[in-house]
């Protein structure tokens, strides 16, 4: 049986989803998302759903609403 789904097994989905680094893991924010957000800044607060290790987020933090860079 697939250890994903493996009832048996709970932790199974959790040990190979993160048993290795994700491909999209780059160690740094996406630099699309960076362009993205450079051309079109956020004007109010920004939640970062499924921000995986926080690169992205820990990138726009200390950017002023609205700033651009």
């Amino acid at each position: 049986m697939n250890r994903l789904l493996d009832r048996d097994q709970p932790n199974g989905f959790f040990s190979a989803a993160y048993g290795e680094q994700p491909p999209w893991d780059i160690g740094e924010p996406q630099p699309a998302m960076l362009s993205l957000l450079d051309a079109y800044p956020p004007t109010g607060p920004v939640l970062d759903v499924g921000c995986g290790t926080g690169d992205l987020a820990l990138a726009i933090a200390p950017r002023p609403a609205g700033s651009g860079s």
